[in-house]
């Protein structure tokens, strides 16, 4: 239901024009010849689609053209509805309109059995022709179309000196360059055009979604800015698309394209980094300088596809190939984070060599491709690798490595760790890392315990776990982690591995660790509700015979990794959400509760997207994963401290563009700032692209390192 409420909230501020609609399945009310005036539905006046699946028609006005629904989010052409001024209202129904229906003077109704159209005129409504002609409000546009338009001829085939919605849609060639145009208004009833010149006029503008035979395009020579959004034309054929290549469009941002490879391929051809098909800007990635050189060393088999010397994200995105750096004197590794489609990364300065970093972080998140991951004599310190699902080599090696964690690498074959300064491995560490055969993590301080229960195998390849014997290639020569007390393995294991290692502290653990059944409290009875069915939803059998009011315990809580979509939100029932805080492996969270503000993130180490809705006005804590943070409809949020998330990596704000600007300070690491303010996505659930990208500015302009006041 909240969803539903956000939907119809949106719609209502599409327009001055939108009014109440129906919510029955058949999108309109029910007619009874009654004449009682109740059997008209009132539709969406609005220069964009409506998203409710209720509304049957809705009237671009800034067009003049009438659409109807033709499927859950595809709409077909009824036609013009020349004369309409604002203020008209367009009824439907199943039937003729009646003289009682509702409804002023030059108020519209469409019968929806066929698609007549009638209009009120001098209180009788009476059958209008919408075929005569479509509206094109650019008189300099209108002029074009009628002399060059359709191929360097006339598009108005019957010479009557209109264009009608026939006429447009057998145009394939629209060429109508150097005329003076500043609006193509009307362009969308051209629904076959492959061709379309409109290079030399005055377009700061351009809206070309229903273009979608498109296949060339030329808009040279005008004057459009921000972002021109191509992303529903899959037909553009790369080298045949120039928008600003030569310098031409300065003030444009970003071009939004289809796909990844469509981007990259215009990129080339137009010399530029502004195609994208990711929705952010598609910038040039900072490099270290050592780094740079090498990555554009690799030439033509490299990522630089535009040979401009740079590296765009589209670019870095589109690579599929290995990166090896093989030179010294690399002080950072920022930028390789954005190669997430990258086979193998291998860093090696030269024997004898090191690579000193003053920026000692590495993420590698969402690498679906790669395979081998190799980093020696390099001081990095801290490191994370995440959703490599085809990695099966990790060596890190005589670095200054001292946190590492490794998750969704289930392929994972061969770690070594050997010689960094690793004090301590979480006891968490080797759970999913089941297919192991070799490990080192020699040279090494670790202290405590090590739990590798998890791992299957190992007294077959014994011969290849090296953590407690002395290490050969250390300075000088010893038994290396000496503080280890116990390392848990399975119990066939046990004596292999002592025997291999020369060591007495492999012990079996049966069944790995104890469950822990330490009692979670939660008091909201909503919430308790929600956490039962996705448990039961997660494993049936464990809760069959289990109830929302039985006690939740920390090994029940720890089964949940998220709490998200129309299923599993946090929704607005929820008043009280104490006991989330104990929710250890949460992933992804989407809050709308009413009533509760805060919550303090600090226990959730896993966490890495939430979403804050409702009544939420700020989060806490520190330490955790959390790389995205969404906000929603959302207008409590006025002062939101994220200094304490430094994995902290995107800010999405979706709102109507036209409510009330609220937030005041986005207070982030000091080194996120720069990457924050760039990433920060405006989504608008109203208002107009102008005043989204004014707002998004805004709310980026706000974003700060020191704490708000």
């Amino acid at each position: 239901m909240r969803k539903k409420l956000h939907t119809l909230l949106a719609l209502s501020l599409l327009s001055a024009a939108t009014l109440s609609v129906s919510c029955n399945k058949d999108k309109e009310d029910p007619s009874s010849n009654g004449g009682s005036g109740t059997g008209a539905t009132t539709n969406i006046i609005s220069p964009n689609a409506p998203k409710d699946n209720d509304i049957l028609y809705y009237y671009d006005e800034n067009a003049g053209t009438l659409y109807k629904r033709a499927g859950k989010s595809s709409w077909t052409v009824i036609g013009s509805l020349v004369g309409f001024k604002k203020g008209n209202t367009v009824y439907s129904g199943k039937r003729a309109p009646e003289r009682s229906d509702k409804g002023e003077e030059k108020d519209y109704f469409i019968n929806s059995t066929n698609d007549k159209v009638y209009q009120k005129i001098n209180g009788n409504w009476q059958e209008i022709d919408i075929e005569g002609e479509i509206v094109i409000k650019d008189p300099n546009f209108k002029a074009a179309l009628l002399t060059t338009g359709n191929n360097r001829g006339s598009v108005d085939t019957n010479g009557n000196g209109k264009i009608s919605a026939s006429e447009a849609k057998a145009v394939q060639a629209l060429r109508v360059s150097s005329a003076d145009i500043s609006s193509l208004d009307g362009i969308e009833h051209f629904t076959n055009v492959t061709v379309l010149e409109a290079k030399g006029n005055k377009l700061k503008t351009v809206y070309l979604d229903k273009l979608v035979a498109l296949k060339q395009l030329d808009l040279t020579g005008n004057q459009l800015e921000g972002t021109v959004d191509l992303s529903k034309l899959p037909n553009l054929q790369n080298g045949k698309v120039n928008i600003v290549g030569g310098g031409n469009n300065p003030q444009v941002e970003k071009i939004i394209v289809s796909d990844v490879h469509k981007a990259t391929a215009l990129n080339t051809s137009e010399h530029t980094n502004k195609y994208t098909a990711t929705g952010e800007v598609d910038q040039y990635i900072e490099f270290d300088p050592v780094v740079k050189t090498a990555i554009i060393g690799m030439g033509n088999t490299g990522p630089d596809k535009n040979s401009d010397g740079g590296i765009s994200i589209s670019e870095a995105l589109a690579y599929t190939g290995r990166i090896d750096i093989e030179l010294a004197g690399v002080q950072s590794l920022k930028g390789l984070e954005k190669f997430e489609n990258i086979s193998a990364l291998r860093i090696f300065p030269g024997k004898d060599k090191t690579n000193t970093l003053t920026n000692g972080k590495l993420s590698l998140t969402n690498f679906p491709n790669l395979e081998t991951l190799d980093i020696t004599n390099t001081t990095l310190e801290e490191l994370e690798v995440k959703s490599s699902l085809k990695l099966t080599r990790i060596s890190i090696v005589n670095g200054n490595l001292k946190n590492i964690t490794i998750t969704e690498a289930t392929a994972l074959k061969e770690l070594s760790l050997e010689r960094n300064n690793l004090t301590a491995l979480p006891a968490t560490f080797f759970d999913g890392l089941t297919e192991l055969t070799a490990i080192n993590l020699m040279g090494n301080n670790i202290v405590g315990e090590l739990n590798l229960t998890s791992i299957k195998g190992l007294e077959t390849n014994a011969g290849k776990v090296q953590i407690m014997r002395v290490c050969g290639t250390c300075n000088p020569k010893d038994r290396t982690n000496k503080r280890v007390t116990k390392i848990y393995v399975k119990d066939e294991a046990v004596n292999a591995l002592n025997d291999a290692e020369g060591t007495s502290v492999y012990v079996s653990i049966s069944g790995g660790r104890p469950q822990d059944n330490t009692v979670v409290n939660v008091p909201n009875e909503n919430l308790r509700r929600l956490i039962f069915r996705k448990l039961k939803a997660i494993d049936g059998t464990t809760y069959l015979n289990r109830t929302y009011k039985d006690p939740f315990t920390q090994s029940d809580v720890d089964k949940i990794t998220d709490l998200i979509g129309e299923d599993y939100s946090i929704s607005n029932d929820v008043t009280d959400l104490t006991g989330l805080e104990r929710f250890t492996k949460l992933k992804k969270l989407d809050l709308f509760p009413q009533g509760a503000t805060t919550l303090d993130l600090t226990g959730m180490s896993e966490l890495e997207e939430i979403t804050l809705g409702g009544t939420m006005a700020t989060i806490t804590g520190e330490g955790t994963s959390l790389e995205k943070v969404t906000i929603k409809e959302n207008y409590n949020v006025k002062k939101l401290d994220l200094r304490g998330f430094a994995n902290l990596k995107r800010i999405i704000i979706s709102e109507n563009s036209q409510a009330p600007n609220h937030i005041e300070c986005i207070a982030v690491p000091e080194d996120k700032v720069k990457i924050i303010k760039a990433g920060i996505t405006f989504s608008a659930g109203g208002g107009n692209a102008d005043s989204a990208a004014q707002k998004q500015a805004l709310y980026r302009d706000k974003v700060q390192s020191t704490p708000c006041n």
